[in-house]
């Protein structure tokens, strides 16, 4: 049964507030009076679990346990993540809210083993080779400029042939502005696609 949270006003549980000041907490009062299941998890401040990403990273949100989550390597800017996080993708970063800074590439792959459906993004081309593929992960290395992360991680998520966990699985996804390449596992060659948007 959902939460029942006293509303200032008129206004119904659930429903938006006027924006009338902000509260101790940094969160404005219509943020207040909305039921902690609607909020963005970084906005969630009476959230027993501990590190933003950590939830959608390990599949525990109420309700979402079929999504998959957008891991991203290390080196990916704050500004590139901010822009993604604002494009409401659920994501997670090494070093940040998995892992841990510095992890070897020899590393990070038990550890996107242990995350559930986890598609990995990375300007690390060292993670396009056959012996990485895996059905429990999908691997995107991305050979664009460090401050395209964000546009071409979003096209990619859009993409007609990339949008559900299903197509995406088993994959080593070369993602560059001329088009898309896919290496599936048991599959011996690369399928190319062009970005339809």
């Amino acid at each position: 049964m959902p939460r029942q949270t006293h509303v200032p006003g008129n206004a119904h549980p659930g429903e938006r507030c006027p924006r009338v000041g902000r509260g101790r907490d940094g969160l404005g009062r219509h943020y207040q009076g909305m039921p902690w299941q609607h909020l963005a998890p970084g906005d969630r401040r009476g959230d027993p679990h501990c590190r933003p990403g950590y939830r959608a990273a390990c599949g525990r949100v109420p309700g979402k346990a079929d999504l998959s989550v957008i891991v991203l390597d290390e080196n990916v800017f704050e500004s590139q993540r901010a822009q993604l996080r604002w494009q409401r993708i659920r994501l997670c970063q090494i070093g940040r809210d998995v892992g841990r800074k510095g992890m070897k590439d020899d590393e990070i792959i038990p550890l996107l083993q242990s995350l559930r459906r986890p598609t990995f993004v990375s300007r690390d081309r060292d993670f396009f080779e056959k012996t990485l593929r895996n059905d429990r992960i999908c691997l995107v290395y991305l050979d664009v400029w460090p401050l395209e992360v964000a546009e071409y991680t979003r096209r990619l998520l859009r993409h007609e042939h990339f949008k559900a966990w299903s197509q995406r699985k088993g994959c080593a996804i070369p993602v560059a502005a001329s088009g898309i390449s896919a290496w599936r596992t048991r599959t011996p060659q690369i399928s190319r696609y062009r970005w339809v948007d």
